[in-house]
């Protein structure tokens, strides 16, 4: 019988692949013996940081793919699109204009995220009573996505209804949102999400990767990052059922911090991907 390990362990990759994105998913035993769970690293992401911080190569990517293996997490949902992302970054920056409240920026980025949980949490089997699946679907049918399957369709809807929103309400867009959104009704279906988690014993986790080319020096993109990061600031209390893990890269480290509003909270609950000598080594014996 084959190993699984056989496909990654070659000469010019004794250590397994490079890109950790190149072990297939469905190889679970493969991707478990390739991540190192023998450091002091490991040990902190049980403390469930918000943001996970390193430089290019340094395994963020494989930390967040850890909830495959770790069983922590029952549930996930991937945003690895940084291009999608930053176009929906263009657009708030368009209807917020030259206003911008870290607040209202972080409500409308909770909005966008959990919309992706609750267009992901649907597919569930059993997770969710028949009247709680019908006001999710009721909620996502109101907001313009109820018949979308990925991530992906989710955040390209959003950010075309954004676009269409922005032109018919030029001067006040982002209110019209918001309003759009329905706060109420909102907080109803993402409670009833929470409340169906918690009765099950389970959790769930955003995972969102691939962040290093956001275009932080653009004004758009810098004003809608500031929402984002004050939102996945207040993520992973001790109660919580979904969490956030939120990869950015420390060579941005400085211009991020200029962006945030208020980087004390911000990064309160923040991890930094440094190996020691000693765990190096270990990895090489």
């Amino acid at each position: 019988m084959a190993s699984p390990m056989k496909p990654y362990i070659t000469k010019d990759e004794p250590f397994g692949p490079i890109d950790s994105t190149d072990i297939d998913l469905r190889d679970i035993n493969a991707l478990e013996k390739l991540f190192e769970q023998h450091n002091r690293i490991y040990k902190n992401l049980h403390h469930r940081p918000s943001i996970i911080m390193g430089r290019k190569g340094s395994g963020k990517t494989s930390y967040l793919r850890a909830v495959f293996f770790d069983k922590k997490y029952n549930y996930f949902t991937e945003i690895r699109t940084a291009h999608v992302l930053a176009h929906i970054s263009k657009v708030i920056q368009r209807i917020t204009g030259k206003a911008v409240f870290p607040e209202t920026l972080a409500e409308l980025w909770e909005m966008i995220l959990w919309i992706c949980v609750l267009s992901e949490i649907r597919k569930k089997d059993q997770l969710l009573s028949q009247d709680k699946l019908s006001l999710v679907n009721v909620y996502l049918e109101k907001v313009g996505v109820r018949d979308t399957s990925t991530v992906d369709e989710v955040l390209w809807k959003l950010a075309g209804i954004f676009d269409k929103v922005l032109e018919e309400h030029p001067e006040d867009g982002i209110t019209e949102i918001i309003r759009r959104f329905d706060r109420v009704t909102f907080d109803n279906t993402t409670l009833s999400v929470v409340d169906s988690l918690k009765a099950a014993d389970r959790n769930f986790v955003i995972l969102m990767d691939s962040l290093d080319d956001f275009q932080l020096d653009i004004e758009s993109v810098s004003n809608s990052m500031m929402g984002l990061l004050k939102f996945v600031g207040s993520m992973n209390k001790p109660r919580d059922v979904v969490d956030i893990r939120f990869c950015l890269p420390t060579e941005l480290y400085r211009r991020i911090i200029k962006i945030s509003s208020n980087p004390n909270k911000d990064f309160r609950r923040s991890l930094k991907l440094q190996w020691t000598a000693t765990e190096l080594i270990l990895i090489g014996a």
